[in-house]
């Protein structure tokens, strides 16, 4: 389970390396700058959750949906 930003910014980076992408590949497929892959990859709490997401899904992460009981323990 992911935590913090730092775990789900060294996810992003594993999966981005994985997939043969560059820092400024994965930011144009997002639209964002090169800049805001750095700071996700870097755990940056500030990065917004729609460019977190984006870079998420251009990487292959998927999210399952859980059930409530499980995100209250």
């Amino acid at each position: 389970m992911i935590r913090t930003a730092a775990e789900f910014g060294r996810l992003v980076r594993q999966h981005r390396q994985a997939a043969g992408l560059t820092q400024d590949e994965l930011a144009a497929r997002c639209g964002v700058t090169r800049r805001t892959i750095i700071d996700l990859e870097a755990g940056k709490a500030g990065t917004h959750l729609g460019n977190a997401l984006a870079a998420a899904y251009e990487v292959g992460l998927r999210f399952a949906t859980l059930p409530r009981e499980s995100i209250l323990t």
